[in-house]
């Protein structure tokens, strides 16, 4: 497995694993939709399948960024938003590494040219709901029974210069 002008044969990479996070990998191969190629299937001996992550050549910062992203993540996810875990983030001199959950769905099909862009654009409205803060989210009032209007008055929003809905 070739990654960063370096080559971490599986055997190294399980050792690693086991070293520096304690996971006793039985299996592990190369995730074939990925494009990097340093995406890995593993299974440990309780039989659980995760992912495995390595940025070879990475600079000595790049787990403490890795560390705050899962931080970025863990907000995401209080929201409703499927981000993975990092079950454990590891260096080792030429090499971060980090193990998430596999998540439902799946990967890529590299036989499409492009995305489905109108299933995205059917999600895109409920991504961005559930990535707002929760003081920003918007809650759409149920519509109003047949013959009955809808009245709204404005009312500005405390502390801001636009009070206008957007």
């Amino acid at each position: 497995m070739i990654g960063g002008g370096r080559e971490w044969p599986a055997g190294e990479l399980r050792r690693v694993l086991r070293e520096q996070a304690g996971l006793d990998v039985v299996a592990l191969r190369v995730a074939g939709a990925g494009e990097s190629r340093n995406a890995f299937w593993v299974r440990d001996r309780a039989g659980t399948v995760s992912v495995l992550k390595i940025m070879p050549g990475a600079p000595p910062e790049a787990a403490g960024q890795l560390r705050a992203l899962d931080a970025v993540l863990a907000r995401l996810r209080d929201r409703g938003y499927p981000a993975p875990r990092f079950r454990v983030i590891g260096q080792v001199p030429g090499l971060v590494f980090w193990v998430q959950p596999r998540l439902p769905g799946s990967a890529l099909d590299r036989r499409r040219p492009e995305p489905d862009y109108p299933a995205l654009a059917r999600l895109l409205p409920e991504l961005l709901r559930l990535a707002a803060p929760p003081s920003r989210r918007r809650h759409h009032p149920p519509a109003p029974a047949p013959g009955q209007a809808r009245h709204h008055r404005h009312q500005p929003r405390p502390g801001t210069l636009n009070p206008r809905p957007l």
